[in-house]
């Protein structure tokens, strides 16, 4: 089984490294932003995983906003690491 992550400020940064490093390692990861434009420039970065990266807007400091990504999550995939 795949491990699987959520990572929040996916898209810059120390959230962007650490996509990367469980990328590199194999895991599936969920990476979570607020900037829909910035996840894109990630997403375009980190493109030999696009089969193992799934991107998703997300303003964690709204609880509405991480119930409704979390919920998502949860249909996709049993569960997270």
């Amino acid at each position: 089984m795949t491990a699987i992550a959520a990572i929040t400020g996916a898209a810059s940064g120390i959230g962007l490294a650490t996509t990367r490093r469980l990328l590199n390692e194999g895991w599936t990861v969920i990476a979570l932003d607020i900037s829909e434009s910035q996840l894109a420039a990630a997403r375009e970065t980190l493109s030999n995983y696009a089969d193992r990266l799934t991107t998703l807007v997300c303003d964690v400091t709204s609880a509405t906003q991480v119930e409704s990504v979390f919920a998502q999550i949860k249909s996709r995939y049993s569960s997270i690491n």
